[in-house]
């Protein structure tokens, strides 16, 4: 009730059709056009592809069950039964070899219909195996003679038709009629070199077969737009999600006072793993899903991967952009984390850099794994060391030696870094009493940055860091990707 109308089984199989056929191939696997369609669909499916057989392509299909009216649009069949060929050849000589083989079928009946029970059998798969190996027998004594015998008389009744409608003069007099015209064209029709040319590069064209990247770019952009306009339920839930998650934070450190150092810190390390992890999970169960698909049109050659990642990317930039600017604006507001509008610029770009950073990681996990579940299995094993490493769990200066690689790897640690530099650099607080020490007091926002080992940092390189992220984890995705599916 209410739910957003798709389109339908038949709908979707001659659209997979369409796709195929996009490319102009000559040949066409079809397997199973037919199957979960009512009849009407599935003669509508099997029109289309016959369409396309009378077109110059060849159509190959396995079909199960199929009624009469499809049966007919076939112009061969093979036969197997138990894996074993029982008959090859002309569909319309199918009757005539089962009659030749002590199978003759009752009259109005189904051939299809008529074959799938002579084939099988009520009493189990040993008497089917049983039939199928008789059958089989018979084709490889009776059958191959059966069809040499079949075409020969096609190509003599062929022969006597011609020959009774006296074709042979009519072809003769058109071949020189058609002779004298073409030497009448060629004198009067010379091509100038300045004709050959633009046919010669429309030529080159046509064997291309391949437009642009930009302009496949620009295509999939439209298609990827129109994907995210037609699901508003989804736009509603990340909308919903950023300004509910937003005010909940806001009112649990609501107006917090200027020296609630530890309430504050905890603040902007929730901001920074809430927003990288929505950001990174909201990418794997998109991207990865919509990535099958991408995969089996790049592999019919439909476009190229480079362009639709890009054209992926870009669609969804404006929900990248969004989620992260609410939700930090109004969580800095609500928590007094610092008045300064400076210093919430400064938060702001850091946060917007952390989520796309933790996307970008989201399109490369996405791009390693084949499907979500195994995506989702493999985000935690590595997501769980960047965030273990962001500054806030441990003290940087405090992890072991072998460790000290994986905080360049994180966008969780340098972001974390460039809040807290925006929350505390040239803050002054009150004086601690008399042997009170941090993390129990600090006197300055300094001695705050000082405790976490973030001192030494620059705002400048947190955000150049910040940045390669987001762009090195896109372009490793991709080629990952491309290596991955890599096409003959």
């Amino acid at each position: 009730m209410g739910a957003r109308r798709g389109i339908s089984g038949g709908e979707k199989k001659r659209l997979s059709v369409a796709t195929e056929i996009v490319t102009n191939p000559s040949i066409i696997f079809a397997d199973e056009p037919t199957t979960g369609l009512d009849s009407f669909m599935a003669e509508a499916v099997m029109t289309v592809l016959e369409r396309l057989a009378q077109n110059g392509r060849s159509i190959i299909c396995t079909i199960h069950q199929p009624s009469t009216t499809v049966f007919e649009k076939f112009n061969k069949v093979i036969l197997l039964a138990e894996g074993r060929m029982v008959f090859a050849g002309d569909r319309l000589a199918l009757p005539v070899y089962f009659a030749r083989v002590g199978k003759s079928i009752p009259p109005y009946t189904s051939v299809a219909d008529f074959v799938i029970d002579v084939l099988s059998s009520s009493e189990g798969a040993e008497a089917t195996l049983q039939i199928a190996e008789k059958m089989h027998a018979a084709w490889i004594n009776t059958g191959v003679p059966f069809m040499r015998d079949w075409h020969e008389s096609l190509r003599e009744q062929y022969i006597q038709r011609l020959q009774s409608e006296g074709v042979a003069d009519k072809l003769s007099s058109f071949k020189g009629e058609t002779k004298r015209l073409a030497l009448r064209k060629e004198a009067l029709e010379a091509p100038t070199a300045t004709d050959e040319e633009p046919a010669l590069k429309k030529k080159e064209a046509a064997v291309e077969g391949r437009v642009s990247w930009w302009t496949q770019f620009q295509v999939l952009l439209h298609r990827c737009s129109l994907a995210n306009k037609r699901n508003p339920q989804i736009l509603q839930a990340r909308v919903g999600q950023t300004l509910v998650s937003a005010l909940l934070l806001g009112f649990i450190f609501l107006r917090l006072r200027k020296g609630d150092a530890i309430s504050k810190n905890g603040a902007a390390n929730f901001i920074n793993l809430n927003q990288g992890m929505t950001g990174l999970v909201t990418v794997l169960q998109t991207f990865t899903t919509d990535k099958i698909v991408a995969l089996r049109e790049y592999r019919s050659g439909t476009y190229s991967l480079v362009p639709y990642f890009l054209a992926k990317t870009a669609a969804d930039a404006a929900f990248q952009i969004f989620n992260p600017v609410v939700f930090f604006s109004i969580a800095w507001y609500m928590m007094n984390l610092n008045p300064s509008a400076t210093r919430w610029l400064w938060g702001l770009g850091f946060i917007f850099l952390q989520t796309n950073a933790s996307i970008s990681m989201g399109y490369l996990i996405s791009c390693m794994c084949p499907d979500l579940e195994i995506a989702l299995s493999v985000m935690p094993l590595l997501t769980m060391p960047l965030i273990l490493v962001a500054g806030f769990m441990i003290i940087l200066d405090s992890l072991p030696r072998f460790w000290i690689w994986v905080p360049y790897l994180s966008p969780f640690r340098w972001a974390f870094s460039g809040i807290m530099h925006a929350v505390w650099e040239d803050v002054e607080l009150d004086p601690c009493p008399a042997g009170m020490n941090p993390p129990s007091c600090y006197s300055s926002g300094a001695e705050v940055l000082e405790y976490y080992c973030l001192d030494g940092d620059s705002m400048w390189l947190n955000a150049l860091y910040l940045m390669i992220m987001v762009v090195g984890y896109r372009v490793v995705g991709l080629l990952v990707l491309l290596i991955l599916n890599r096409r003959n």
